[in-house]
């Protein structure tokens, strides 16, 4: 497999995630034209790194059905900034690996838990860059990006775009499958 590298990302990161197979890939080969497209789940199994409970203040508590089960929501604001280094993942026309890697400071933080477990990190963060003055600059809009612990063994290995549900989580609503 090919990488190609963009942002501020190196390639020993995309080595350890990629050759040591701590990381797996799901999505697409190419889209409809041959541009690269977005791997739609990545899988890190030794878990992404995420912030601890203690770099953050609880700002509320709620419950929230999906998909007909009632959920608890935890919203959390970071005590401190907050900064990380979040890749998006596509896929080549000629099977590259394309990483795509920005600097993000954490806005906020949400987990989900059913029945005390939690299964699920929704953190926001926004992108900025760094002038030549030193100073940090905001670059644009809110990035969203789930964390799931799919089989319930406390361990954040999935990494989605878009939220879904993991398998431990009953679906008893109309909308389901």
């Amino acid at each position: 497999m090919f990488i190609k590298t963009r942002g501020l990302t190196s390639v020993t990161i995309v080595f350890v995630l990629f050759t040591l197979l701590n990381a797996v890939a799901y999505g697409q080969s190419t889209g409809p034209d041959g541009e690269p497209i977005r791997i739609e789940k990545i899988i890190n199994r030794i878990g992404w790194k995420l912030p601890s409970v203690k770099q953050l203040s609880l700002i509320r508590r709620s419950q929230r059905a999906m998909h007909g089960t009632l959920l608890t929501q935890y919203d959390y604001k970071p005590k401190a900034e907050l900064d990380m280094s979040v890749s998006d993942y596509f896929r080549g026309k000629d099977g590259t690996l394309i990483v795509n890697t920005y600097n993000l400071i954490v806005r906020d933080v949400s987990t989900y838990e059913y029945h005390n477990r939690v299964f699920a990190f929704e953190i926001a963060y926004v992108p900025y860059t760094i002038g030549d003055d030193g100073v940090k600059r905001i670059l644009g809009a809110v990035i969203r990006k789930y964390y799931f612990d799919e089989d319930g063994d406390g361990l954040f290995e999935s990494l989605y775009d878009m939220p879904s549900m993991p398998n431990f989580v009953p679906r008893t609503g109309s909308n389901t499958k």
